[in-house]
């Protein structure tokens, strides 16, 4: 959720939500992530990058699922580290995670947009959402969804 605030610029809301998690959560790799944006949130890019490193050598989702890999790569984006941000967004894409309108969309990827590696990333995300619609229509789902052409 605290990932969610910090895409809608709802700062102060993420930072608490980023405090109660810290307060209350049992699982670590929840902590970490919401010291990781909360420090990113107040300013301090360098204990944000640590902390997430910390996060991403342990076990669990972080490093594991697919939409956990596009969260890590938009977050290394605003953290300035492209390349990894890079890798990790290929990652979710390699794993199946459509992100292809938050690629073109999200401001934080924004710094990204000039790499010629990420033109590719949009790329393979336009192709997968061009086969999700074919499925989609071979199977009829046009019409069980209602959605009309």
């Amino acid at each position: 959720r605290a990932a969610a605030l910090t895409g809608l610029k709802r700062t102060n809301e993420a930072l608490a939500v980023c405090l109660e998690i810290e307060k209350t959560v049992q699982l670590p790799q929840n902590r970490l992530l919401a010291f990781s944006i909360r420090a990113c949130l107040e300013g301090d890019a360098g204990k944000s990058l640590e902390t997430l490193d910390e996060l991403l050598r342990l076990p669990g989702p972080m490093v594991s699922d697919p939409e956990a890999h596009f969260v890590v790569g938009r977050f290394l984006a605003q953290l300035g580290e492209p390349h990894r941000a890079l890798d990790s967004l290929s990652r979710a894409l390699d794993a199946g995670y459509n992100c292809h309108e938050a690629l073109l969309k999200y401001g934080g990827f924004d710094s990204l947009r000039t790499n010629a590696r990420f033109q590719e990333l949009v790329n393979r995300a336009a192709q997968m959402t061009r086969e999700a619609w074919a499925v989609l229509r071979e199977g009829g789902g046009e019409h069980l969804l209602g959605i009309h052409p």
